[in-house]
């Protein structure tokens, strides 16, 4: 049995499921999902809504007493973390891993029966099961209805993102203008849909889209753009785990991915996540001002 704590935003959210679920196909062994953070949300963090049970994942969600099994109590965590602090030595469990970023070598060395947490960047821990992702990560059926409505009346060609964190580097307007100007010299003709969290302060800023068909997308739930962003033939996305997911799952073969080369401002984590993220269907441009 895998069990994997799943936290956080939509995308971080199906991301930890991923993670999960390579563990288990590798083993041949039950993913269960630890989901208590939704119910005890600190003061701290943002609130979020657990949405996996939207989608046709194959995992159950793991009762108080699995997670025992693996997970050692926070009194003795606590020590462990105080441990490493003062000597850089920690204790290592075999049952239990919370490593976040962790090498690819280390997780491969991940044993079965284990209890898994932390954050991770890029497809290189599930990159091999993408197929089985792309069906995976899939709406029910009940909460399609809107979705295929909505697709029913566009012809959906380029899926713009513009969520940014305020902890990465913001996507500037000359940014999108560059990756439009990119996309019109390769594609004939496109319809681009607009998705935002931002609308009020876009649509008066995304006023350079004069010879573009375009429609801002409003009125549909994190999970139902998401969808509907995976189902675009091509992608321009911001800097964020929401963006990346999406044209990760695109079943588009001969999908364009235009993202941001600048993630974050420090310079090490940059180049970690960038070298991460790379693949044969991402070009990636500067943030001019």
């Amino acid at each position: 049995m895998i069990i994997i704590k799943i936290m956080g935003g939509l995308a971080s959210q199906l991301h930890k499921y991923s993670v999960g679920r390579a563990l288990s196909l590798k083993y041949n062994t039950e993913l269960k999902l630890d989901i208590f953070w939704f119910d005890n949300i600190s003061g701290s963090d943002t609130i979020r809504e657990y949405h996996l049970d939207k989608y046709n994942v194959v995992a159950k969600i793991a009762t108080e007493q699995e997670i025992k099994q693996f997970k050692p109590n926070k009194y003795l965590l606590k020590i462990n973390n105080l441990f490493q602090k003062f000597t850089n030595w920690k204790i290592n469990y075999r049952n239990y891993c919370n490593e976040s970023f962790i090498s690819l070598e280390n997780f491969n060395l991940l044993p079965d029966n284990i209890y898994v947490e932390g954050e991770w960047s890029g497809d290189r821990y599930f990159s091999h099961i993408k197929e089985i992702l792309q069906k995976e990560l899939t709406l029910k059926s009940e909460y399609m209805d809107s979705t295929n409505h909505f697709l029913a009346k566009q012809s959906s060609d380029f899926a713009h993102d513009d969520n940014a964190s305020k902890l990465h580097c913001t996507c500037s307007l000359e940014y999108y203008k560059k990756a439009l100007q990119y996309i019109s010299k390769n594609l004939l003709k496109m319809k681009l849909l607009i998705f935002s969290d931002d609308l009020d302060w876009l649509k008066p800023n995304f006023n350079f889209l004069d010879n573009v068909e375009f429609e801002f997308v409003e009125g549909f739930q994190d999970y139902e753009e998401f969808h509907l962003m995976t189902l675009s033939k091509h992608n321009i996305i911001a800097n964020s785990g929401f963006s990346l997911f999406f044209a990760w799952l695109n079943i588009n073969h001969n999908k364009i991915i235009i993202s941001l080369s600048e993630w974050v401002f420090e310079e090490k984590l940059n180049k970690y996540i960038i070298d991460n993220i790379k693949d044969k269907n991402i070009l990636f441009l500067e943030n001019l001002e």
